[in-house]
C-alpha cells in the first residue's frame, strides 16, 4: 500500500518500483517547445489541448491500491509501464467529467525521459492553430488552469494549452527529473 496521497511521493515511489525490474526505456523524441498543432480534448465542457503524441482508448490499467484518485492505474506500453493520471481528478475539478465514459481516452504525454497518460472525458481531434496565446483563456477553474500554459485559437474557438512539463514538476521532484534528464 501506498502511502500519502502526495503526487510526487506516491509516483516517486511507484517509478522506483517498476525501475529496479524494467530494461532500459527507448529514446523519446523530444517534445517541441512551441508546437504549431495540438491534440483538441474535453474535461466536461472544458475545452483543452496538448501536444500529445498518442490517443489510446481504454488501454487496459492495474489500479494501484491505496492510490489518490487521480492515478487511475499503470498500463503496458510497448512493454513499458505507463502511470495513467485521471486529469480531471489531477486538476481537482468541480465539474464533474466522464472519465468513465465510451468517448474516454488516454493523451499519451512526454516530458525529458518520462512518459504518462492523461485520462480526458472525449477528444476533439487535431487543431492547427491560427493564433497563441501566453495567457490562459478566461473563466477556467484554478486546478486547471495551474497546468496551462497559455491559449490558441482555432477556427474562433479559444482553448486552453496544457502544458506538459507542468504536469510532471508537480508529479514527480525536481531532483529525480535531473538524476533522469
Amino acid at each position: 500500500m501506498i502511502s500519502g496521497t502526495d503526487p510526487a511521493s506516491v509516483l516517486a515511489k511507484i517509478e522506483m518500483r517498476v525501475r529496479t525490474r524494467q530494461h532500459t526505456l527507448p529514446e523519446i523524441q523530444p517534445a517541441n517547445e512551441n508546437p504549431s498543432r495540438f491534440l483538441g480534448f474535453h474535461l466536461g465542457k472544458t475545452r483543452l489541448a496538448v501536444a500529445a503524441t498518442r490517443v489510446l482508448k481504454s488501454p487496459l490499467s492495474t489500479r494501484v491500491p491505496g492510490a489518490p484518485p487521480w492515478l487511475w492505474g499503470v498500463a503496458g506500453l510497448h512493454g513499458y509501464p505507463l502511470p495513467i493520471l485521471n486529469f480531471a481528478a489531477l486538476c481537482q475539478c468541480h465539474t464533474p467529467g466522464q472519465t468513465a465514459g465510451e468517448d474516454a481516452r488516454v493523451l499519451v504525454i512526454h516530458h525529458r525521459q518520462s512518459s504518462c497518460g492523461l485520462l480526458v472525458d472525449s477528444i476533439h481531434g487535431l487543431l492547427l492553430p491560427n493564433e497563441l496565446s501566453d495567457t490562459p483563456p478566461p473563466g477556467m477553474e484554478p486546478g486547471i488552469t495551474s497546468y496551462l500554459q497559455g491559449a490558441c485559437y482555432c477556427d474562433d474557438t479559444l482553448w486552453g494549452v496544457v502544458d506538459c512539463a507542468r504536469i510532471f514538476h508537480r508529479l514527480v521532484p525536481m531532483k529525480h527529473l535531473e538524476k533522469a534528464g
